[in-house]
């Protein structure tokens, strides 16, 4: 015997492991505003972790509306960003950087990554006012890590890690790069094949339920893609956007 658990029992579910992971009291009921169409089981997740974080542990019953909970969560994720940055003396000043280069800083490693630390001084470089330095650099690792990263920072292809979970990462930099043509254009030229793997993979992976934003920004890179398809992850529906954003037949992607 099987059955389908509705939004609301997958959020129900979800809401108090993410209020005893922060130590907090559950909300006593949460309801999902979840709008048309089916809602994917992360973004009701995130609902889930929404409504404990908006409850603030005193039990109280929080509506949550599907659609706006990334957007919502990457306002928590910008105070975490906004308080190290501060802590480190990265903001304000002659040499500091505002919230809105910090912003754009996290967006282009969440994109691009960097296999080193010098790759990362010359990431920051892609970001029109961001300062180039390594400490900025090693800011940004110590924020987002590469998973299973030794502690020396050796033995990985990537020294830099992302944002997480994905639809975080693939909604802030669909909309950073969307808002601001000139950081896109830094970010989408000039790549070398691990640089486009993951620029592709994650633009693709955005073009799920973001289209027509992220088939945009993938069109520099098609060309490209012979380059690196080998490399694509063995995902239909990364593989089918990708496939959907090619303006013109191409037996690149047959295989």
């Amino acid at each position: 015997m099987s059955w389908e658990l509705s939004n609301d029992d997958l959020v129900a579910s979800a809401v108090p492991v993410f209020a005893e992971a922060l130590g907090v009291e559950a909300p006593s009921r949460v309801v999902v505003d979840a709008g048309p169409g089916g809602v994917p089981v992360l973004d009701l997740h995130a609902a889930a972790l929404v409504a404990v974080l908006r409850s603030a542990g005193s039990g109280r019953p929080v509506r949550v509306s599907a659609a706006d909970v990334l957007d919502e969560l990457l306002g928590h994720e910008e105070r975490f960003w906004l308080g190290s940055a501060g802590r480190l003396g990265l903001l304000g000043g002659p040499g500091g950087m505002t919230a809105g280069v910090l912003r754009q800083v996290v967006a282009a490693g969440a994109l691009l990554g960097a296999a080193s630390r010098d790759e990362a001084v010359e990431l920051l470089r892609r970001v029109p006012g961001a300062v180039a330095s390594a400490a900025v650099a090693s800011w940004l690792r110590d924020l987002y890590p590469p998973e299973d990263s030794p502690p020396d920072g050796g033995g990985g292809a990537e020294w830099l890690g992302s944002l997480r979970p994905n639809r975080l990462a693939e909604r802030l930099v669909v909309v950073q790069l969307t808002m601001l043509p000139e950081l896109a254009r830094r970010c989408l030229s000039e790549l070398d094949e691990r640089q486009t793997l993951r620029a592709i993979t994650l633009l693709g992976r955005a073009a799920a339920d973001q289209q027509e934003a992220a088939g945009v920004l993938l069109e520099p890179v098609l060309p490209l893609l012979e380059r690196v398809v080998a490399g694509l992850p063995d995902d239909l529906a990364v593989l089918t956007a990708i496939s959907d954003a090619i303006p013109y037949p191409s037996a690149t992607l047959a295989e």
